[in-house]
């Protein structure tokens, strides 16, 4: 009787200690688990802060990047305006000192850059012009009062070869004394030869406007296609659907005062950034915009190796906690094999000790 009961006791403290033992693993296998998602976790995280701060840094870059392309076109537009004035003001000193300069002017063959020139002597308001017509300043507007290195220039205008001109008037000095004004007529046009072939691999939109009467003058060459109905300011706005009022007022403020602005607006269901560039001191503007995907094109780059690294993340993830799940579930199915035959053999034990004490077959009977 003394045997059986110590067997007895000695099966039960073996299943209490099987089950502190796989209450132990268990917590052990929890605890490791826990620490798996912490460590991805923590390592997503760090990913997704960089990924952010990269995306931040290189979305400023990218708007500097825009702010240096738009101000090159810009120096290049007021170096060619500046040479313009400056060879007609050395036409002017060498008209002064002709004794017939109307013939000079009636005899004037235009070229690329000057189409045209005009001449009216001081007191008088109508002249002689390079076409063999009678020439007036009220053909041309100087009431802006825009200036080209010193030099009154006027709005824009057709002119007569149908294309878009503005005209700079130049004073006539001989002997100390205003005896006429020089007037010559340039074109648009001549920018296009000077200008980037291509803006943004030609995804980028770009407009020369005259700011006085908020009409595209130019569209240069390379610089996007020229939509339709893309003729003034207005224009630009309807067929870009840019209707709200607090920006429109924002913009007629930054052609009041000669300033720059830049604005994130969708065009043709496209993120874009919008620009209006004050050139010549606000007597015209560059106005277009850039697809962001263009001037971010880095950035989209990066976007994939993130993508690409967090895919791999996720990917192990999921590999170890599957690895995890069916070793752990391996574990448990051992373990659950082993307790089983432990407890039969507890049984069987325990069956023999007691017909040994009763000296009578049948274990538990």
């Amino acid at each position: 009787m003394i045997s059986t009961e110590v067997v007895s006791s000695k099966s039960g403290m073996g299943i209490k200690m099987s089950k502190k033992r796989n209450e132990s693993k268990r917590d052990r296998g929890i605890s490791l688990l826990v620490s798996i998602v912490l460590v991805f976790l923590i390592l997503g995280v760090i990913v997704f802060s960089v990924s952010h701060r990269i995306m931040t840094e290189m979305a400023a870059s990218a708007t500097q990047n825009l702010n240096e392309s738009l101000d090159l076109i810009k120096c290049t537009i007021e170096a060619i305006l500046n040479k313009e004035a400056e060879y007609q003001r050395l036409m002017a000193q060498g008209i002064a000192d002709m004794e017939r300069p109307e013939e000079y002017v009636l005899n004037f063959k235009k070229s690329e850059t000057m189409v045209k020139l005009g001449w009216i002597r001081s007191g008088e308001t109508v002249g002689v012009c390079s076409t063999g017509e009678t020439f007036t300043e009220e053909e041309m507007d100087f009431s802006a009062g825009g200036m080209i290195d010193g030099l009154p220039v006027s709005q824009s205008y057709l002119n007569y070869m149908g294309t878009w001109a503005y005209c700079i008037k130049c004073p006539v000095i001989r002997d100390e004394q205003e005896i006429a004004t020089l007037y010559v007529e340039y074109i648009y046009d001549t920018f296009d030869k000077s200008l980037p072939e291509g803006f943004y691999n030609q995804q980028a939109m770009l407009y020369i406007m005259d700011a006085e009467t908020e009409r595209f003058v130019l569209k240069p060459k390379g610089m996007g296609e020229r939509s339709a109905g893309h003729l003034n300011l207005t224009d630009f706005y309807r067929a870009n659907d840019i209707q709200e009022e607090g920006l429109r007022e924002e913009v007629e403020d930054c052609l009041k005062h000669n300033k720059n602005i830049m604005f994130y607006h969708d065009i043709r269901n496209k993120d874009a950034l919008n620009y209006m560039w004050s050139v010549n001191g606000g007597t015209i503007y560059l106005i277009g915009y850039v697809p962001i995907e263009a001037i971010q094109q880095e950035g989209r780059t990066v976007n994939q190796n993130i993508f690409i690294v967090v895919f791999v993340m996720l990917t192990a993830f999921i590999l170890c906690c599957t690895l995890y799940y069916l070793n752990q579930r391996q574990k448990s199915k051992l373990r659950k094999e082993r307790e089983e035959e432990r407890a039969r053999w507890c049984w069987a034990s325990g069956a023999g000790s007691r017909r040994m004490n009763t000296g009578r077959p049948g274990g538990i009977c």
